[in-house]
């Protein structure tokens, strides 16, 4: 509801870019990998893989309620 499908779908690459922005002044040095798509609705959304180059992530396993290990 935030606006129509239109507007949405102008606005997609701008937002995305400035969200990558503040990814980069972050961690660095960024390489992306990204699709839109768009919802059956009409609305987009995107599929991105992001490597960072200069920045590590801790991985953390966790046992779920049912005991199986996952991470996070």
């Amino acid at each position: 509801n935030r606006c129509s499908s239109d507007t949405a779908w102008n606005n997609i690459g701008e937002e995305f870019n400035l969200y990558l922005s503040k990814l980069k002044q972050k961690y660095g040095k960024i390489s992306i990998l990204r699709c839109f798509e768009s919802f059956k609705n009409g609305y987009p959304h995107i599929h991105a893989l992001i490597y960072y180059h200069n920045y590590k992530f801790t991985v953390k396993k966790y046992r779920n309620k049912k005991g199986k290990i996952s991470s996070i």
